[in-house]
């Protein structure tokens, strides 16, 4: 199988800043409304949902999403590699469109994934989060969930960060449907939290917070976010 190697995030500086090297190039795992999950997700025989095609995704393949609207929420429980990220990614110029439902479009399980890019997707959801990394409730007691890329993506909802290293870049994210938890567009939380990057997102309509960074999260980078239509506390919020 002819797979696509990328580099998700780098350690760079002594700082550890995380940058954004990889370019998505041809699928090897294919997704269409007109697939079966009985197939084998090649360009002629493309499974039906986005599960089935990460459930089988290995290190450097990437999964290539034809146009549609997905009512599924995607739980990713497998990594990638330094050197070979794995990609969730529109097909072409394909509109791709994931809804979650009550539940979060895309949940990363707990400390499992790592070395995953996330492009060019509309995410929508109803629930609290729109992009959850669980691990959440342990309250910083567990590991985080690192160095993972979302490049690109419209989020309607709120998205929440546990982890390290992440690069979170050229995202939208709307609060115009879905206020999101309490209010707060982007989260991230915890000591666990840290390194992380915020570069070019547009985040809006959140009535409480553009970005929020709390209990002792450090050493996070936020740079070139447009941030509006947030009539609460603050567009960026780093109380950690």
């Amino acid at each position: 199988m002819n797979k696509k190697v990328g580099i998700g995030a780098a350690i760079i500086t002594a700082a550890a800043v995380a940058v954004s090297l990889f370019s998505t190039g041809t699928p090897t795992l294919y997704v269409s409304k007109a697939g079966l999950d009985s197939n084998a997700c090649t360009l002629e025989a493309p499974c039906l949902t986005i599960q089935k095609a990460v459930n089988i995704a290995e290190p450097g393949d990437i999964v290539g999403v034809m146009a549609g609207t997905y009512n599924e929420s995607v739980l990713i429980s497998t990594t990638g590699l330094e050197d070979e990220n794995i990609v969730l990614t529109n097909y072409q110029d394909d509109e791709v469109i994931i809804n979650g439902g009550s539940n979060p479009a895309i949940r990363l399980s707990n400390q499992m994934p790592r070395w995953w890019i996330f492009e060019g997707l509309k995410l929508y959801s109803t629930n609290s989060f729109t992009i959850q990394y669980q691990g959440w409730d342990c309250n910083g007691a567990c590991g985080g969930i690192d160095h993972n890329t979302f490049s690109n993506n419209y989020i309607s909802g709120a998205v929440q960060i546990y982890g390290a290293y992440n690069l979170f870049e050229g995202n939208e994210v709307d609060g115009t449907l879905n206020n999101g938890n309490g209010g707060n567009g982007v989260q991230d939380m915890y000591d666990v939290s840290h390194h992380n990057i915020f570069r070019n997102n547009t985040v809006h309509n959140f009535s409480n917070r553009g970005f929020w960074s709390m209990h002792r999260t450090h050493d996070n980078l936020w740079e070139g976010n447009t941030i509006y239509n947030i009539p609460g506390l603050y567009g960026i919020n780093n109380d950690g």
